[in-house]
């Protein structure tokens, strides 16, 4: 019998590596595919594959995932997004970028990082419906993910889960006095994956938490939850300080 394999290209987080791309070969259900160097075919409409110390398991072509990538501020989230962009690229496959409206630091609908790079991305604000606008492309990449809404995030669990596009978010955890921003928390509550991206405290330690500084340079610990700024608004800080500032 003549075998028909479908291939998948999926990617695998390593902490250590990045994205890593994989390749595996998937049978269809009354189809007996032949074992591969990569992935085996189960019998049914599944696939087993591995990597070096881990094992994957596969139900048809719903591989994607929702991920959130999160830090205290002036961690490289946008820094790691553009070169994430740039890898889905660099080997032809389409990406979407976004950003929120309300971030105007850099100019509207910007991705800046603050090493230099910028590239020009889509931008979403508290009506934007992503299952409705977003077409099938290999990957969404969603900047200042902390201002998504409850219902944003969700359009995106399913856009992963569902239509099997992954789709990986960037933004920060809480706000500058230590309260969470609603779409991290429904992302915390939804990703499929999640990482922290680290970044140092003056002190030292591993900062983990934000203030907020008026124009004196004093820190601020009430008001609006959102107040766009850079560094001379906002300083990143370990736990410790962040209590004892």
């Amino acid at each position: 019998m003549q075998t028909s394999v479908e291939h998948l290209l999926i990617q695998i987080w390593d902490a250590s590596a990045g994205f890593q791309d994989l390749e595996i070969s998937q049978g269809r259900p009354d189809i007996d595919a032949p074992e591969t160097q990569a992935g085996r075919k189960t019998g049914r409409n599944e696939s087993v594959f591995s990597l070096p110390g881990k094992r994957f398991f596969t139900h048809g072509t719903d591989v994607a995932k929702l991920y959130f990538r999160y830090s205290a501020m002036n961690a490289g989230k946008s820094t790691a997004m553009l070169q994430v962009a740039h890898n889905y690229e660099e080997q032809g496959q389409s990406v979407r970028l976004f950003t929120a409206a309300i971030d105007n630091r850099y100019g509207g609908g910007v991705v800046t990082s603050r090493l230099g790079p910028q590239r020009e991305a889509e931008i979403f604000d508290t009506h934007y419906d992503f299952l409705q606008e977003a077409p099938r492309v290999n990957c969404v990449l969603v900047d200042e993910a902390q201002f998504l809404t409850a219902a944003q995030v969700k359009q995106l669990h399913q856009l992963a889960q569902v239509r099997g596009t992954p789709v990986i978010c960037y933004g920060l955890r809480s706000d500058f006095v230590g309260e969470p921003f609603p779409g991290s928390a429904y992302l915390l509550a939804l990703a499929d994956d999640i990482e922290e991206l680290k970044n140092i405290c003056t002190c030292g330690k591993k900062a983990t938490m934000n203030i907020r500084l008026d124009e004196h340079g004093k820190r601020v610990t009430a008001g609006e939850q959102v107040a766009i700024g850079g560094n001379e608004r906002y300083r990143h800080v370990c736990g410790r300080c962040f209590y004892g500032a």
